[in-house]
């Protein structure tokens, strides 16, 4: 549900050049700004489920920003990680999971 309240706040509060300047801090702020908004007004936090339902169910603008926030925020994480001396070999997260499990409800 997190990246449904992300995606329907950069729709709405979100701006191209705030997030290729500094993506990290800009997504902060557009999920920051979205709960506070979900909270007060049912109607957010619906269209925040709608749009987390649309990327569940293969929808191609939301998989899309998915991909692009998702993008932009491992080359973040690179970036900071390479001035700590951190490296990693790969970078999964939690959609590794997800299209594990796909695949495991396939061979079923």
């Amino acid at each position: 549900m997190q990246f449904g309240l992300l995606g329907t706040g950069f729709q709405l509060f979100g701006y191209e050049e705030k997030l290729q300047s500094n993506p990290l801090q800009h997504l902060f702020e557009v999920y920051v700004q979205v709960n506070k908004e979900a909270a007060d007004d049912k109607s957010v936090a619906k269209a925040a489920q709608e749009f987390f339902q649309r990327l569940e169910l293969g929808d191609v603008q939301a998989l899309s920003l998915w991909q692009k926030f998702r993008d932009l925020s491992i080359e973040e994480y690179i970036r900071v990680y390479k001035r700590l001396g951190v490296y990693f070999d790969e970078y999964s997260g939690e959609s590794f999971y997800r299209e594990k499990s796909q695949e495991i409800l396939q061979l079923l």
